[in-house]
């Protein structure tokens, strides 16, 4: 199992294009559904938008952030 979890609904494009950046790079990951109203994900994202990104206790947002790392 790995640690790193891309958090959005499957049928964003910008969760698509993190998901497709971890593939090219052979990133293992899994993709986790969030309710955009819960106090847990305003933790992770505080703009309230797709995707983010958990690695342990490092957690990045925004599409072009989560590529570069």
């Amino acid at each position: 199992m790995t640690d790193l979890t891309i958090y959005g609904p499957a049928m964003s494009t910008f969760v698509r294009s993190a998901r497709m950046v971890c593939a090219e790079k052979g990133v293992a990951h899994r993709r986790e559904d969030v309710d955009f109203r819960s106090v847990e994900y305003r933790a992770l994202q505080p703009f309230n938008r797709v995707p983010a990104m958990r690695h342990g206790d490092f957690v990045l947002f925004e599409t072009s952030a989560i590529a570069r790392y």
